[in-house]
């Protein structure tokens, strides 16, 4: 891709206006934002900022930290090359399991710092626990029912996935193109719903939480099972 292609440009405007910026920003956001912007061409906008991260390893004219920022913003996962790049240079990365998404990163300088390292993220639970004198308690109040371990036993504790923020217009646009491939009547009214969505300015910078939408596909599934089979 060329380095003045509409997705490098809209690339190099988020890192001069947004790449201190230490927050997640969605992309449709800042492609609201670029002044730059031609609705008409939106689709090649942020596909091609996509296609870019997905192989940020080989992506040319753009420094290491640079390329963190732009990944880190767009909480866009990273890939095993590019870990590996980072890692030889001596930098700090910790990545969310699953989604491999940038949690914290700090460069070998020091330079450039993002996120909050699982250390210091557990330091401010263990600060959250503390009473009014600054101590934690050593075990809980005798009023709390206590649980009983057998030596060597760990209590299992399901895996709480780290929640990554998806972009409502984005799962509304990849609904309609499910859509296509189906030809039930009775889909008929839900693609209508959706087009309706779409179209709603409301749903533009909406954010839905991942839990949210693991229960939705697996609604979704059930809703299409019982079509098919009927």
């Amino acid at each position: 891709m060329t380095s003045n292609s509409p997705p490098t440009r809209l690339m190099r405007w988020i890192l001069e206006e947004k790449g201190d910026c230490t927050d997640r920003v969605p992309l449709l956001t800042l492609f609201n934002e670029y002044p730059r912007r031609n609705p008409v061409q939106r689709s090649i906008f942020l596909n091609g900022v996509k296609r870019n991260l997905q192989r940020v390893d080989r992506l040319r004219d753009y420094g290491l930290d640079e390329k963190v920022k732009l990944l880190f913003i767009l909480s866009f996962p990273v890939n095993d090359e590019f870990e590996e790049m980072l890692r030889d240079e001596g930098a700090v990365l910790e990545l969310t399991d699953p989604g491999r998404v940038i949690s914290y990163y700090r460069s070998a300088d020091g330079s450039l710092e993002r996120g909050v390292s699982a250390q210091d993220n557990n330091r401010n639970v263990l600060d959250g626990n503390r009473d009014q004198n600054g101590v934690v308690p050593a075990q809980m109040n005798m009023d709390d029912d206590p649980v009983l371990l057998e030596p060597k036993q760990e209590v299992d504790r399901p895996l709480a996935p780290n929640p990554t923020d998806v972009s409502c217009t984005s799962i509304l646009f990849k609904l309609q193109s499910l859509i296509k491939v189906f030809s039930l009547p009775g889909l008929n009214k839900l693609k209508e719903r959706i087009g309706e969505e779409i179209d709603n300015p409301r749903r533009e910078n909406q954010m839905v939480p991942w839990d949210r939408i693991h229960w939705l596909v697996a609604y979704s599934h059930r809703t299409l099972c019982d079509g098919i089979l009927l």
